[in-house]
Order: structure tokens, then C-alpha cells, then sequence
């Protein structure tokens, strides 16, 4: 009973992603790929409004979390190929990850530099 209600009680974790290139005006990096990382699990996911013929979503990212509480990082392959990896703090919210607005190099991290990665390997 005591699991039941706590399951019950408990609201799951989301993280709502906009990728923006400030070279373009702010607009969104429509074709980004993004992998988020947690201790448990990843993520991945591409800026994709558009999924079907006349249609169109919204540019930004949702990802259901379930339980995660805390998020490492995310990692963003830009349009043209550059990575960068972001750090965040806080899940259950908005965020907006910019095109070079990243505090250190990707070298540190050892990086894909170009947008031919293999997104099926960990």
C-alpha cells in the first residue's frame, strides 16, 4: 500500500529543451541533435518541428524524465556539425540552450567535432 501511494503521489520529471543559434536572430536550430545524460539513463532526441506532410510541432524538446530527479548534461550536435556539451542544473522546466554560449572547449570532453556520429552507440 505504502508503494501505491507513493507512485500515486509522486509527479514525474520533464525537461522542456529550445535550441537557438544567436547568428541566425535567436531562431531555432531546427535539425540539433541533443543527447542527455543522466546517472540512470539518456536521452536522445532532434529539434524537429516538422514530422509529416503540413504538419508542424512545437521546436522545442520535451522529455518525460519519470523519476529523474537531476540531469549531468546535454549535449547538443549543432547544424553545422559543432558539439557542445551544457550542464544543468534543474529539471521540471524550461530551458534554452544557445549556440556558443558553452564555458569550455569540446576537447576537454573528447567530443565528436562533426555531425557524422553514431548516435546508436554509448
Amino acid at each position: 500500500d505504502k508503494k501505491e501511494n507513493k507512485t500515486a503521489n509522486s509527479k514525474p520529471h520533464y525537461l522542456l529543451i529550445r535550441c537557438v543559434l544567436p547568428e541566425a536572430g535567436g531562431r531555432y536550430a531546427i535539425g540539433a541533435m541533443l543527447h542527455v545524460v543522466c546517472k540512470q539513463a539518456s536521452w536522445r532526441a532532434v529539434v524537429q518541428p516538422g514530422t509529416s506532410y503540413l504538419s508542424s510541432n512545437d521546436p522545442r524538446v520535451h522529455l518525460g524524465l519519470g523519476d529523474t530527479a537531476a540531469i549531468q548534461h546535454v549535449d547538443v550536435v549543432w547544424t553545422d556539425g559543432i558539439t557542445e556539451r551544457f550542464s544543468v542544473e534543474d529539471v521540471d522546466r524550461q530551458i534554452t540552450l544557445s549556440k556558443g554560449q558553452v564555458l569550455k572547449p569540446n576537447a576537454i570532453w573528447g567530443l565528436p567535432t562533426n555531425r557524422q556520429c553514431n548516435w546508436t552507440k554509448h
